[in-house]
């Protein structure tokens, strides 16, 4: 149960960590420091790392009887 809590953390944590990563890249964007294309590829890539750090937390959730 404790490993667990600490998976909870941990992931959770990455996850918001990705979200503030997006969060400047669309800044980054809007000062015209970095072009489209390559907002679009890394925000892609950092979402589709977000969708699966998710994953793995609801199944360490269920795993360990926890609410979802």
């Amino acid at each position: 149960s404790d490993l667990v809590s600490f998976s909870d953390i941990k992931y959770s944590l990455r996850g918001r960590a990705t979200e503030d990563t997006i969060y400047y890249i669309g800044e980054a964007l809007r000062r015209g420091v970095i072009d489209l294309d390559v907002f679009i590829k890394q925000v892609r890539a950092l979402s589709r790392k977000r969708l699966m750090l998710k994953s793995l937390l609801e199944k360490c959730r269920v795993k360990a009887g926890l609410s979802v």
